[in-house]
């Protein structure tokens, strides 16, 4: 797909067609990362990763979970054991 570069005061802008937005989810004022790679120019959304929390993990999960002793090895230094 092809699209014209514009002048907004000292920089050049894309317009990014509707199904592209639709495709990945964009809205005004999200953000995107712009990249020079060997043979043109990369534009990809930034993820943003909501916080994260060991609740939020493990929601749903309904596995059986038996913890086990793990065997460190020989004390190396002054560890207390």
């Amino acid at each position: 797909m092809t699209v014209k570069l514009r002048s907004v005061g000292n920089s050049m802008t894309i317009t990014i067609p509707r199904d592209v937005v639709k495709l990945y989810n964009l809205t005004q004022g999200s953000e995107v990362s712009i990249e020079a790679v060997n043979d043109g120019i990369l534009v990809k959304p930034v993820e943003h990763h909501q916080d994260v929390t060991v609740r939020s993990l493990f929601a749903g999960y309904t596995g059986d979970y038996k913890p086990t002793e793990v065997d460190w090895g020989d004390k190396r230094g002054n560890e207390i054991w």
